[in-house]
């Protein structure tokens, strides 16, 4: 970790506890003023308590810190989580979890996508006062490296396409393990099979690694309601 790089991780009594509004911000001036960075990390605003599905509460987060941006002079950079998403699905800025309002409030977006393979892409999503460059013709190809420390590595650009497949232009060992892999990684059997087009029966049992992928179906969907979830 360079030198110059100061993180401060808040005490909390309990793993379940999360910071107001207001605490987060006045904790945040109390440190700048004292250590006086040049750029400033929140990571992750799910740490500070505001109900993301409401637009006041997200809208007073934003408001907050925008005038915070502004009292310090500094660039404040969030860093938000979005739900898991299918290898088969484009990133927007309408996957950012929470509010829109947080979306909206901000002056440049960008996610890091995870396709095929595991491997990692930057897309830019928002840029308030300039075109963007790294949109969905032009994402950032990344590669993990660790170096001392996990870090990503830029190897040039491409299409975002070169990511999200098509599940209808793979062969079915490789859809299953993608079926597999979202799994895995939290998707709910129904959602998976809504995005891959199959049963949830049929996702199940792929799942499962128990009915050949050209076996027709053969749980009805009362059965599988139990299953689901």
């Amino acid at each position: 970790i360079p030198e110059n790089f100061k993180r401060v991780t808040p005490c909390l009594d309990s793993v379940k506890d999360i910071l107001s509004i207001q605490d987060a911000i006045d904790s945040i001036v109390e440190i700048t003023t004292e250590v006086k960075p040049d750029v400033v990390f929140i990571d992750n605003i799910s740490a500070i308590k505001i109900k993301n599905d409401t637009a006041a509460s997200a809208l007073e987060l934003m408001l907050k810190v925008n005038k915070l941006k502004k009292s310090l002079k500094i660039p404040i950079l969030l860093i938000g989580h979005t739900p898991k998403q299918p290898f088969s699905e484009k990133i927007t800025i309408d996957h950012l979890a929470g509010s829109a309002q947080i979306a909206i409030q901000v002056d440049v977006a960008f996610a890091i996508g995870t396709g095929s393979n595991n491997a990692r892409y930057l897309k830019q999503l928002k840029c308030r006062d300039a075109e963007i460059e790294f949109g969905e013709d032009n994402v950032i190809k990344l590669e993990m490296t660790n170096e001392g420390m996990l870090r990503f590595k830029t190897m040039g650009t491409t299409q975002e396409s070169e990511f999200v497949q098509s599940f209808d232009s793979i062969s079915s060992d490789e859809r299953n393990q993608r079926i597999v892999e979202m799994h895995s990684a939290g998707m709910s059997i129904r959602s998976i099979a809504k995005d891959v087009g199959l049963s949830p029966s049929r996702t199940h049992d792929i799942v499962r690694g128990v009915r050949p992928p050209d076996k027709p179906d053969t749980i009805d969907e009362c059965t599988m309601d139990d299953l689901l979830f």
